[in-house]
């Protein structure tokens, strides 16, 4: 077996591994809503990957990836006169195939994260157009600015340019700030907030199969990082050990924090940390394990504070994935600049005494994907929201999704 059958191979596993990864946001979705809303819950999520898989292969996978040197692609558009078989030569030789696949996957795990703040107060119509609309343009659109040849991938600081080797960046940054918007949109779930502003805890199902979902969902992301990863493959043990500590860490922390605020120490508290600190992890291929520690622990003790600040300012977030994936992410992306040690497309960070020209190049792509995220979240939403496709009626929320779509089924 030569060395492209083991990139496509890999390209494979990793694809898999990150529909493992939507699986676990699934599952962690179905634990933190409420049982009256899980049957619509289900099919909305079969909705979901329908409607970005198709959209992406059909037209994101053109903009994000096509032949073209702007900002968008100009061919492929359909999968019209794709080579699958050939070989792209900046992604080190895998096939067109395999990157389609792997990144209509990853198009499938954005538009679920994207979308998770909305839980339990939007139509199925409307969850469905929005995961077409974010997996066709604005998915692809930060791909091409970031990994390809966009405004992004094009800075070059003294040497330094934005790294996002584990998704970091394209998906949980974005994200988060598309979330954000759509959920400052749609508004709270009836009964979340008190006539006082006072937030009201609403128990979700089940924290153990929550637990459950973000387990899986770390195996899926660290697969995401093994499809993405274009470095010598002898450095994956590495890149996979600074994400588990910084997981691992992040869980502790999270918790530690949460007792402090509360005196308790919750299980839902420590899946948050478990998910902010593997987000956090940018680059771990160029992070040491002491500072990938250093990485979970922000991350987690941020995934907390920042839940609690959107608490107070009214946004109501079931799973807190804008802390999680936004949040984290954020901290992440700027973590590189000050922990990284010297190495293929990395300059060091200021740890090991470099300047500041990556953590400026990191501070660019995150302002553009933030930038990016915020408008594009009010564009799509807001669109949704003029033509009555995005939030339900009193009624209709008051009974529950799985009565007032699903008719109890």
């Amino acid at each position: 077996m030569n060395s492209t059958d083991l990139g496509d191979l890999r390209v494979v596993a990793a694809t898999a591994a990150v529909l493992f990864a939507s699986i676990g946001l699934i599952v962690m979705m179905q634990g933190v809503t409420r049982a009256r809303s899980v049957s619509t819950g289900a099919a909305r999520f079969v909705a979901q990957f329908a409607a970005a898989a198709l959209g992406f292969s059909l037209v994101g996978f053109a903009i994000g990836f096509g032949p073209g040197d702007g900002g968008f692609g100009t061919d492929w558009y359909g999968l019209d006169a794709v080579d699958l078989q050939a070989r792209l030569e900046r992604f080190s030789g895998t096939s067109i195939g395999g990157w389609l696949m792997l990144h209509l996957a990853a198009a499938v795990l954005f538009v679920g994260v994207a979308l998770a703040p909305l839980a339990e107060r939007t139509k199925v119509s409307g969850h469905a157009i929005a995961a077409a609309l974010l997996a066709m343009v604005v998915f692809p659109l930060a791909a091409r600015a970031a990994w390809g040849p966009g405004v992004i991938a094009a800075v070059d600081l003294d040497g330094a340019g934005f790294v996002d080797e584990t998704g970091t960046g394209v998906i949980a940054v974005l994200a988060g700030w598309v979330g954000l918007t759509g959920s400052m949109l749609v508004g709270p779930r009836l009964g979340r907030f008190g006539p006082t502003g006072r937030a009201r805890v609403i128990p979700g199902r089940s924290i153990p199969v929550a637990i459950v979902g973000a387990f899986v969902f770390m195996v899926g992301w660290m697969g995401l990082t093994v499809g993405l990863h274009r470095e010598d493959t002898a450095q994956l043990g590495e890149v996979i050990l600074a994400m588990m500590l910084s997981s691992a860490v992040g869980a502790v922390v999270a918790m530690l924090v949460s007792w402090r605020r509360s005196g308790r120490a919750g299980a839902l508290s420590a899946m948050r940390g478990l998910v902010a600190g593997l987000v956090a992890m940018a680059a771990p291929h160029a992070i040491a394990p002491l500072w990938a520690v250093v990485v979970g622990a922000v991350a987690g003790g941020l995934a907390i504070l920042v839940v609690v600040g959107l608490e107070r300012s009214r946004v109501d977030d079931p799973l807190g994935a804008v802390a999680l994936f936004g949040a984290a992410g954020l901290w992440g992306l700027l973590a590189v600049g000050v922990f990284a040690q010297d190495g293929s497309a990395v300059q060091a960070g200021f740890v090991y005494g470099g300047g500041g020209d990556q953590l400026v190049a990191q501070l660019v792509g995150a302002v553009i994907l933030s930038s990016w995220g915020i408008v594009a979240g009010a564009a799509v939403f807001g669109l949704l929201g003029l033509v009555g496709l995005l939030r339900l009626s009193d009624d209709e929320e008051l009974v529950g999704l799985s009565v007032s779509e699903q008719k109890g089924l």
